[in-house]
């Protein structure tokens, strides 16, 4: 919490609590877009005859999910070695003490926050990211958005704390703005990690940002979860009574009043996040 923060209360109702990633939902992580396509260009070094035209992040793309997550897509069903490998190269390239940690703001991110906390002055909200704490810490100061939110809670090895999808972060954003730990928060992320958090704490609301996150979510579903998201875009029934999507991180405000509508009980409200807002792509393998 901020010294001389006041504890902003959440709401009765609609949950008033907003606990955002970092890399790719709020910022652009430039560095790990370039750690990543270095990263896949070694590997079609390393592997000429299994490997050629492997996917990169253009300059102008938004690196959202994670590195892990990324090579995760590429390698692990192919060779669990080469994953490996592949996750060794990119560990060694992010310690390059030469290497610029270089990131900027997420297209509508800061505006969307400045909005946030305008029209929400009692909102609490947090920031909650797997990067390490220290890094975390200097690159909020970086982007100077300080007054815009209560807390930041980034990895931190010594206090015991588990990384994302684990609850234990998003526990200590609600301790930290002396909330109990089951009052209803929005997530609001971009990886597998930030939309699986709502298996360990049921008072969370995924929104997910991105279309290759959404990709990647629906890969993963249909690996743990019986393929539940086709479902749940067919009849807006199962798992996805209370998740959602939304293209890019400026765009968060068109799809929170109905979503706030529904925790309410307003009439319809249902429907309306079904229909206004298209939640996910379809599932791979799935017709648009």
């Amino acid at each position: 919490m901020l010294q001389g923060t006041t504890p902003r209360n959440s709401s009765a109702t609609a949950p008033n609590v907003y606990l955002f990633d970092w890399d790719g939902t709020l910022v652009d992580p430039v560095y790990l877009k370039e750690i990543y396509n270095e990263t896949v260009t070694a590997m079609e070094r390393n592997h000429p005859e299994l490997y050629q035209h492997l996917p990169r992040v253009a300059d102008d793309e938004i690196f959202h999910s994670s590195i892990g997550e990324r090579l995760s897509a590429i390698f692990i069903k192919s060779d669990l070695n080469h994953y490996r490998e592949a996750k060794k190269i990119a560990a060694e390239k992010l310690k390059e003490p030469e290497r610029k940690k270089t990131i900027h703001w997420a297209p509508g991110a800061e505006e969307m926050l400045k909005n946030l906390r305008k029209t929400r002055p009692n909102a609490n909200i947090a920031i909650v990211s797997n990067l390490d704490n220290e890094t975390l810490q200097k690159q909020i100061e970086q982007m100077g958005i300080r007054p815009l939110i209560n807390t930041a809670i980034g990895f931190d090895r010594n206090n015991g704390h588990k990384r994302k999808a684990a609850k234990d972060m998003l526990e200590e954003a609600l301790t930290q703005m002396k909330l109990p730990k089951a009052t209803p928060a929005y997530m609001i992320g971009d990886s597998v990690n930030d939309f699986q958090t709502r298996r360990n704490m049921p008072n969370i609301t995924p929104i997910i940002v991105g279309g290759y996150s959404a990709d990647a979510i629906g890969q993963s579903l249909e690996r743990n979860e019986n393929n539940q998201l086709a479902q749940f875009q067919q009849t807006g029934k199962g798992l996805g009574a209370g998740f959602g999507y939304v293209s890019e991180i400026g765009k968060l405000s068109e799809i929170l009043p109905a979503f706030q509508a529904k925790s309410n009980g307003t009439k319809g409200a249902g429907p309306a996040i079904r229909t206004s807002q298209k939640l996910f792509p379809p599932a791979p393998g799935q017709k648009k």
